[in-house]
């Protein structure tokens, strides 16, 4: 989009239908209304559209116009909550029904069903989603339905245990502990039971014992006979061209999505330094796998004498053929559904000698997302992905603009300097969502794209020409093998620098507030729209006065009065509470237990801290000496500033 032109929403008409049906869903997330309700607000709509037909034939000059507008708008809206509302009702015979009696009961049941994802491998567990049929209990045998999340354990003490290979496709038996989602523990807890809802999963099933897994049959459908034995191949060949167990892992994430292999410390890395997105499959890798061969076919075909029609067809099918086993191979991620909707608007745009605007292409994006699951909305990596593409596109022409034209041009350093702007509207536009999601916004990868973004589309590039080869040069696919191997090593190495040189480049604040979200919302747009002088400034007014409705809520309730406050937390077994005193200081009572397995002191103390914006604690009292009460102790003075600790002078046991 030029940077001088100022947004019409009626331009992109996709991009606002989108709008209004996210609208619906999230309204119907919060006002809790019926699905008949909902189809009530659509009627209302109609009647609206029928007024203005009636008005249209009545009056020469009317308002039809606008209520034909808001009448199509409602009824969008009214979709996105009826559609919403209806995913909430489950049928009778649904395994939600009876998960939380026989959860209470204690009793192992049996479950019969189809796995319908891939399953992924933990350090101590594998996990998977089935599609439950028959639900065997002591007497009887229900016929059921629902999904399911699995998770064959392993426990960190006892032997290992090898349970049967699961796949995709399998229909197996499995017998164990049928529970219903996990309610939230501690305030700053990831709510895992919702986020399991979110993807329709109303039960979870724990299994201890490989005994009892037994795989019955095979069902698979024509997507996963594609892509379960492409994932095997792909990672049978990446595990022997590639002999760095970690840039294995990172291929296996740039290529299949799949970041299991990766581990917790890499990841912390990545994500202090805003490389994320580098591991997250999205347009980076949609354009090599797909653009690229698009682009390359062009000139292929001329010379074997393509008309100009029948090349554009044969190269669009074989892209989007290609673009399609693609998402069926990293298991259809809302990202990577994005950006191959965008690419096949722009491909099906260029057959048709039309024009296609980014921000119209992303709208059909959403729409198609949100119709077919209207939780992708609440989904963390559906908001990340459309808030970087639409600050790409509405902010980095306006950066752009404001450098000096010789270094837009610059044969040398130009590329580096759109890297740069780049990367700043996608940090900023998804500044918001970062904020609220993780409380903390890296802005050191303004400066490691400049070497990441290159390594990242060299190792992926470098990556799918070694398994294209590896079947039948292998010779060639061993060399080029070993260049991802390398470009993954300086991948991994860059992050590691840049967690080192750039942890302070980060901004570290939770924002709950949803007029402070509004706020910075207005302000996006504000410089979306910095050309534009007077709209510039009414924004920057719209931002100003949201915030300032947001203080003056806060000193209303009397948020920031002192208080005494106390949380204990739910740490298993074992013991912590924190203390926080009206003068801002700030007592921990025991830290909670660290096993092999889990780290509470990592996992629920810290998180509360850090959104709390506690930087520091006066003390920490240690009850007595044992490890279910001082095991997070470590992790805690590593982690953050401790006054004093204080214990009982008792020694450990």
């Amino acid at each position: 989009m030029r940077a001088d032109t100022t947004i019409h929403w009626l331009a992109y008409p996709a991009l606002g239908l989108a709008g209004c049906l996210a609208a619906g869903i999230a309204a119907a997330g919060g006002a809790g209304l019926s699905l008949w309700s909902w189809l009530g607000v659509g009627g209302l709509a109609l009647l609206i559209a029928l007024g203005a037909a009636s008005y249209a034939r009545r009056r020469l000059v009317t308002p039809a116009p606008l209520l034909r507008t808001v009448a199509a708008a409602l009824s969008v809206f009214a979709l996105g909550g009826a559609l919403a509302a209806s995913a909430t009702l489950l049928p009778p015979h649904h395994l939600a029904h009876f998960a939380p009696e026989l959860s209470a009961s204690a009793l192992p049941v049996v479950v019969e069903g189809r796995v319908t994802s891939e399953p992924e491998q933990r350090p101590h567990a594998t996990r998977f989603v089935l599609t439950a049929r028959r639900l065997f209990l002591l007497q009887d045998t229900l016929a059921t339905t629902g999904r399911v999340q699995v998770t064959l354990a392993q426990s960190p003490w006892a032997p290992h245990r090898a349970y049967p290979r699961v796949q995709e496709g399998d229909v197996v038996r499995l017998e164990g502990r049928l529970r219903p989602p996990p309610l939230k523990r501690n305030p700053a807890d990831f709510d895992y039971g919702a986020y399991l809802k979110r993807g329709g999963i109303y039960a979870t099933l724990a299994v201890y014992d490989s005994a009892a897994v037994a795989v019955l049959d095979q069902e698979r459908t024509g997507a996963s006979r594609l892509a379960v034995p492409a994932r095997a191949y792909v990672r049978r060949h990446l595990d022997r061209l590639l002999p760095s167990p970690a840039s294995r892992a990172v291929l296996t994430a740039l290529i299949l999505g799949d970041r299991s292999r990766i581990d917790a410390g890499t990841r912390e890395r990545f994500a202090e330094t805003g490389l994320m997105h580098l591991l997250a499959v999205s347009g980076l890798h949609v354009l090599l796998v797909g653009m690229v061969l698009y682009g390359l076919l062009r000139p292929f075909l001329v010379r074997l004498g393509f008309g100009w029609f029948r090349m554009e067809i044969t190269r669009a099918v074989a892209t989007l053929v290609v673009l399609l086993f693609y998402v069926l191979l990293t298991g259809a991620r809302p990202s990577v559904v994005r950006a191959v909707v965008m690419a096949a608007l722009f491909i099906g745009a260029t057959l048709l000698q039309r024009s296609s605007h980014p921000l119209n292409t992303l709208g059909v994006a959403a729409l198609a997302l949100l119709l077919a699951r209207p939780a992708y909305l609440f989904d963390v990596g559906f908001q990340l992905s459309f808030a970087a593409v639409a600050a790409i596109v509405t902010l980095n022409p306006v950066f752009q603009d404001a450098l000096p034209f010789r270094w837009r041009e610059s044969a040398l350093f130009g590329k580096a300097f759109n890297i740069i702007t780049v990367s700043l509207a996608a940090t900023l536009g998804t500044l918001p969502v970062l904020l609220v999601h993780f409380g903390k916004a890296p802005f050191g990868g303004l400066l490691l794209n400049l070497a990441a973004i290159p390594l990242t589309a060299l190792a992926l590039a470098a990556g799918i020409v070694a398994l294209l080869l590896a079947g039948w040069l292998g010779g060639i696919a061993e060399v080029f093998g070993a260049a991802a191997d390398v470009l993954g090593r300086a991948l991994l190495w860059t992050a590691e620098a840049g967690a080192d040189w750039f942890a302070w480049a980060a901004l570290s604040t939770y924002v709950e507030n949803v007029w402070i979200i509004l706020s910075m919302g207005a302000a996006l747009v504000m410089l979306a729209q910095w050309p534009r002088p007077r709209l510039r400034w009414k924004l920057a007014a719209v931002a100003l006065l949201f915030a300032n409705v947001a203080v003056w809520i806060s000193v209303v309730n009397g948020a920031h009065r002192p208080a005494l406050n106390v949380v204990f937390f739910d740490v298993g077994q074992g013991d912590a509470a924190l203390v926080s005193l009206p003068n801002d200081k700030h007592l921990l009572i025991d830290t909670g237990p660290r096993t092999g397995a889990s780290d509470q002191a990592a996992w629920t103390i810290l998180p509360h801290l850090a959104r709390q914006g506690i930087r520091r604690l006066d003390a920490v009292l240690i009850t007595h000496p044992h490890s279910d009460h001082l095991g997070g102790l470590p992790t805690l003075l590593r982690s953050l500033p401790v006054g004093e600790v204080v214990h009982s002078g008792l020694a450990c046991p």
